[in-house]
């Protein structure tokens, strides 16, 4: 039963590695900014060592059930490639994707309002917001300094 479980882990692992050999910048550069975020958020929360503690797991979960909204949200073809049905089964499926969505920031306000005040769930969204444009404002910076050909300077985030 050891060997089954230590052949699984490894097979796993392997399975992991294979899939973020191809693109390990990219996956690189998602973990520097998941590294951000976290940063960002603990800071503009100021959360105590036990809050963090219930906060961060809760958290996770729900960017992970957002995250598996989002991809679900994807359409197949480009709305200039979609036939009138397509189109209207896509706007159709994009509504229901916004009433889950809606559906998840309900469950998980119950969820983090056991952990943390509710003045800082509303600094939390707050926060996430202006990390994301402070987000892309850095990356649209990046992109203008290396089509003028400069350098670029260390980010301040």
């Amino acid at each position: 039963m050891r060997r089954i479980l230590i052949f699984l882990l490894l097979a796993v692992s392997c399975h992991l590695m294979a899939q973020t050999e191809g693109r390990p910048r990219l996956e690189k550069a998602r973990q520097k900014v998941e590294t951000m975020r976290v940063a960002f958020i603990s800071d503009k929360l100021n959360l105590s060592t036990d809050e963090a503690q219930r906060f961060w797991p809760i958290y996770n979960e729900y960017k992970d059930e957002e995250k598996q909204i989002r991809v679900d949200r994807r359409p197949d073809k480009i709305p200039e490639e979609m036939t009138e049905k397509e189109a209207e089964q896509f706007i159709i499926d994009r509504f229901s994707s916004q009433e889950r969505q809606l559906a998840l920031d309900r469950k998980y306000f119950a969820k983090l309002k056991e952990v943390i005040s509710v003045k800082k769930i509303a600094i939390l969204y707050q926060a996430e917001n202006e990390f994301k444009l402070r987000l892309v404002n850095v990356m649209k910076n990046r992109k203008n300094a290396t089509m003028k050909g400069g350098r670029l300077q260390p980010d301040k985030f």
